[in-house]
Formats: C-alpha cells, sequence, structure tokens
C-alpha cells in the first residue's frame, strides 16, 4: 500500500514553482518599496517648505532661510542654518531623512566634531558667535569624547542633521555685482546677496515653482564621507563610526573653463574670482534632450563659457529620479535619463564612462529650465514659448 505524501521529484518541482513566483514578485515588491521611500521622501521635503515658509513670513526680509548648514561659511549652525529655521518651526531635519539615500547626515558633522569650525577669513564677523563656539574654546581643533557628546547633545539630538542639500539660490541667491564682475568664491556669502527672500522672488522673472531649494543630497566628496566619530546612544541615530555623510549644498554657477595648455581638454570648475557679470546670463539656455557640443549658440560667442548651475551635489537616489522641494513650497521629481546618479542641465561634458572628474557622463541635457532653472539670475527669466 502506497504510503500518502510528497515524492522527492515533486518536491523539487513545487519549490521550482514557488522559485520562478518569487522571482517574478521581487521585482514588484521592490518596486513598491521604492514608491513608498520615495514617497515619504516627498512628504519630508513638503514639511521643510512649510518651515521655511513660516520662517520667511516672521523674518523682517523675508529670507527664507538664514544660510547653509555650514559653520565655517555661515556660522554656527544651530543658529544660522536652514535646518535651524526649520528646528525653530518645530521641524526636526534629523528625524527627517531621505529614506532611500544611503548617507546618514551631513559632511558638516565632521566640522563639528574634529576642528574648529569658525575661519575668520571666511565665516562673516557678525555670524561668529553661538554655541557651537564653545567647540573651538574648549576643545581647540582636536577631537574628544565630550566634545563628541556636546555635538550629540546639544545638536544631533535636537533635530541638527540632514541628508538632504540645499540649492545655491536657496542660500546665496545670487551673486554680488562688483565693477560688472564676480567677487571672491560664490559658495561664500561675502560674494553673494545673501539667502533667497520672498521679495527676490515676487521680482523675479523665473517662475518660483522652478526655482529648486533643497533636494536629496549626493554623498559627500572622499575624505569627508565617512563619520570620523561614532556619535551614539541612541541607535536609532545610526550615526556609526565611518557611516556615510552627504553634501551641503550645491556649488552654484559652475563653466568649462579652457585650459592655457590646447593639448589639454577644458576643466569644469565653479565661476571663479573677476568673472564678467555678462558670463552668468547665456542668451538661451539648453532644453531636455539638447546634445550640447557648441557652447556658442547659447552664449552668442565662441569667446564666452556656458555658465550654469552646478547641480552635483543633489542625487538621484529614487530609482533613477531626483526628489526637489521648490521655492513655491511645491515638490516633484525630476528624471536622470542616463542613469549617471545627476541631473545635467545642460553643461557641454565630452562624454565619459568614469564619472570621478566631473560627475555627469555626457553632454545631454536632462531637463527644460522652464521645470528646474538653470541660470544665476532670477532676474533673467525663461521664455518657454521660445523653445516652442
Amino acid at each position: 500500500m502506497r504510503r500518502p505524501g510528497f515524492t522527492l521529484t515533486e518536491l523539487l518541482v513545487v519549490i521550482a514553482i514557488i522559485g520562478i513566483l518569487m522571482s517574478l514578485l521581487f521585482p514588484a515588491f521592490l518596486a513598491v518599496r521604492n514608491a513608498a521611500r520615495s514617497t515619504q521622501c516627498l512628504n519630508n521635503l513638503r514639511q521643510f517648505g512649510l518651515a521655511l515658509h513660516a520662517h520667511a513670513g516672521n523674518h523682517p526680509r523675508g529670507q527664507l532661510c538664514s544660510g547653509a548648514f555650514d559653520p565655517t561659511r555661515d556660522g554656527p549652525v544651530e543658529i544660522f542654518s536652514w535646518v535651524a529655521d526649520c528646528v525653530r518651526q518645530n521641524t526636526l531635519p534629523s528625524t527627517l531623512l531621505c529614506p532611500s539615500s544611503s548617507c546618514l547626515g551631513d559632511e558638516q558633522l565632521n566640522n563639528l566634531l574634529a576642528k574648529n569650525p569658525i575661519d575668520n577669513k571666511v565665516t562673516p564677523p557678525d555670524r561668529r558667535t553661538g554655541s557651537s563656539l564653545y567647540l573651538s574654546q574648549t576643545w581647540g581643533a582636536e577631537s574628544d569624547p565630550d566634545r563628541t557628546e556636546w555635538v550629540r547633545t546639544n545638536l544631533v539630538l535636537k533635530g541638527f542633521n540632514t541628508n538632504y542639500a540645499a540649492s545655491w539660490h536657496l542660500v546665496r541667491g545670487g551673486p554680488k555685482n562688483v565693477n560688472g564682475k564676480t567677487q571672491g568664491s560664490l559658495r561664500n556669502l561675502a560674494g553673494c546677496t545673501g539667502p533667497l527672500t520672498l521679495h527676490a522672488l515676487d521680482g523675479a522673472r523665473v517662475p518660483d515653482s522652478t526655482v529648486a531649494i533643497l533636494g536629496c543630497a549626493d554623498k559627500s566628496d572622499d575624505g569627508w564621507n565617512r563619520l570620523s566619530t561614532a556619535i551614539r546612544p541612541p541607535a536609532s541615530l545610526r550615526l556609526g563610526d565611518g557611516v556615510l555623510l552627504s553634501e551641503n549644498f550645491n556649488d552654484g554657477p559652475a563653466m568649462n573653463i579652457t585650459s592655457s595648455k590646447p593639448s589639454l581638454p577644458p576643466k569644469f570648475a565653479p565661476v571663479p574670482n573677476g568673472t564678467p557679470m555678462t558670463w552668468l546670463s547665456p542668451a538661451s539656455f539648453p532644453v531636455e534632450g539638447d546634445i550640447v557640443k557648441e557652447e556658442a549658440k547659447f552664449t552668442g560667442s565662441e569667446s564666452i563659457p556656458l555658465v550654469l548651475q552646478d547641480t552635483r551635489d543633489w542625487r538621484a537616489w529614487h530609482g533613477g529620479s531626483l526628489n526637489l522641494l521648490f521655492a513655491d513650497g511645491s515638490v516633484r521629481k525630476v528624471y536622470d535619463t542616463n542613469h549617471d546618479g545627476y541631473i545635467n542641465p545642460g553643461f557641454a561634458i565630452q562624454p565619459k564612462p568614469d564619472t570621478t572628474l566631473t560627475g555627469y557622463t555626457d553632454n545631454r541635457c536632462e531637463v527644460n529650465p522652464w521645470e528646474l532653472y538653470p541660470g544665476a539670475f532670477l532676474e533673467q527669466g525663461v521664455n518657454r514659448k521660445a523653445y516652442e
């Protein structure tokens, strides 16, 4: 009499069928998880938008924020940063991290943990104040367990941490015009007009729905992208020794700088000191799908490089898309069409498979200027009909 049960062959067939079903369903599960994470990220950005607009409503000059989360360039982060502005509105960035990002904190955590964050050559005189000066006054430039505990207790646990990067427009507004030229580095406050204001947006020719102000941050540069000292407890902070850290804010206007040696290709870099202001206002901008080879098509002269916003401190963590918050409070996705992780607004980058030098892998424009404004001046404007 045959005993009830499965034969080995039947059992193997069942296992094979289950394996096939799992392989078919796994991509769907992965897509659902990624979509949920992206939705959570967009909700985070909406909350930041509400907090920053509330800050602007209470500010005498209508500033959307007080600066970048950068103690060297903008002063103590618990006073002068968009993160601090959100904390004052009871929105805690440390609890609203992008869930798809591999980064668990901002690169400036290393700055706060291991060195004097104030630099008299860069930090504006009126911003050399605040409780984080305690770090330099007590421990100088040396890492110390008590210093780490101070950062944990007084900053991280109170909300001062993020893995989102500000746009250059948000924290710098625009370049200062000094005798028709730029002055100093446009990453520093001294060379710019200051954080973006509602007044500037009201007077702009660019719709505020095209001016991005926050986005998912890329990992920081080598040497800065790993946390130097663990910050714990609690374990929920996930700030263990060596975790990946994110970029801080976009570098702003950049261009291809022609080498003095004809044999060398142009160097892609931020706009240098003394750049004519007219160079920062191209006659037109590339549109999505353009293969940008001749910059003169947009600048009107072969001797003038095309100046656009460097967007490489943002990264498309969400399955080929980047989540952005815009100045009108709206949030939406921008798509990375060539899958290099970045959104090229139209730089004439020499196509290459290695992104270590430029980040962008080719010279294809991936976004329209009326969807994500790439210029330096909000007063310049973008006429969509001119491209239609």
